[in-house]
């Protein structure tokens, strides 16, 4: 896989996590939008905040933070080489050109920032499905994204029976990016 996508190719960026929600997004982009003159880059961000959160709270700081930092880089690079691989097996059959890559910082922002830079025709990325209060809470990601970033962001949600009716159907009607 290359490591910069050409001038005149549209950039498609499409942030992943260890979430079946992320797989179905990269996935659905594949069979139902993708075609030659996207360039596709798979990001996976990691929150080193998030993970310390637990930390926090434990009397052995200095050593929870070493093993809970340890433990994310691992999760993280076996998701890399995952999607990497997943991205390898179908870039033939797929026609893809792309990379995968990561980031740090908060999730929205760094996906933000990073598609600014790419200067990205769109992102593509799946909802976790949360419900408002929780969304309220917590944050959404892909709302943050939705509101941040000035292009074109498809967001998948969960996939069911129904949408795989409907996916077909969305196919027939694609329009030209």
């Amino acid at each position: 896989m290359s490591e910069a996508a050409p001038v005149q190719e549209k950039i498609v960026v499409i942030p992943v996590d260890d979430s079946t929600h992320a797989d179905d997004a990269l996935t659905w982009y594949l069979e139902h939008i993708h075609r030659e003159e996207f360039y596709v880059v798979v990001v996976h961000c990691f929150d080193v905040s998030l993970s310390l959160y637990g930390a926090y709270h434990s009397r052995k700081y200095a050593e929870a933070v070493h093993v809970v930092l340890e433990e994310e880089k691992a999760r993280m690079n076996e998701l890399i080489q995952r999607y990497k691989t997943k991205l390898e097996s179908t870039m033939a059959r797929h026609a893809i050109k792309g990379r995968v890559t990561s980031l740090s910082g908060k999730a929205g922002e760094a996906i933000v920032k990073f598609a600014k830079e790419e200067n990205a025709t769109m992102i593509v990325m799946g909802s976790r499905g949360l419900g408002a209060v929780r969304r309220t809470i917590l944050g959404s990601v892909s709302d943050y994204v939705l509101h941040h970033f000035k292009g074109p962001v498809l967001i998948i949600p969960k996939q069911t029976k129904q949408m795989e009716i409907s996916n077909k159907e969305c196919d027939a009607k694609m329009i030209n990016l």
